[in-house]
């Protein structure tokens, strides 16, 4: 029995260790250029500091990961804030209270995700299936990006904003 439970442990164990080469590969993010990058990461990398915070609207943490920079919230998709989970769903206020306490440099919106319209086409009503609540909370955050930001030049495909100067 206990023979079975080594041999079981030591595989489970090869299992989960990680491939030394992997971890190479992971460590050489950021520090160096030897991996695509494809050119909003570029963009993304080129046009922040390490210190700063990127939002990157929609389902493309990805391209926080590969341009090293930190996401401003504990929410990498935006799919939790769309789905209304009843009065006591205060999901959109810890977003908004993330991006307060780190307020990103750069907001990145990918123009064909259909999220990029929930957010940037309100005329007339962005996510049909959304319930009205969840409505309100994108069009609040619509004006605060408004009233924040200026979109900037981006890599095609992509919508990006920088955070005004004070």
């Amino acid at each position: 029995m206990i023979f079975i439970l080594l041999s079981w442990s030591l595989e489970i164990y090869g299992w989960a260790v990680p491939n030394p080469e992997h971890v190479r590969a992971i460590e050489r993010i950021g520090s160096s250029d030897d991996y695509a990058r494809e050119e909003i990461d570029r963009f993304v990398f080129d046009h922040t500091d390490p210190e700063d915070y990127v939002l990157v609207w929609g389902y493309e943490v990805r391209v926080n990961v590969l341009a090293s920079r930190r996401t401003p919230s504990r929410f990498l998709y935006a799919y939790p804030l769309l789905v209304d989970s009843g009065p006591d769903d205060h999901d959109f206020d810890r977003f908004f209270a993330d991006l307060e306490e780190h307020p990103p440099a750069l907001i990145c919106i990918r123009e064909d995700d259909e999220l990029a319209l929930y957010l940037l086409d309100l005329e007339p009503a962005p996510c049909i299936d959304c319930t009205a609540p969840v409505r309100e909370d994108l069009e609040q955050f619509s004006r605060w990006i408004a009233s924040r930001y200026s979109e900037v030049h981006a890599p095609e495909e992509w919508i990006a904003f920088r955070r005004n100067t004070e």
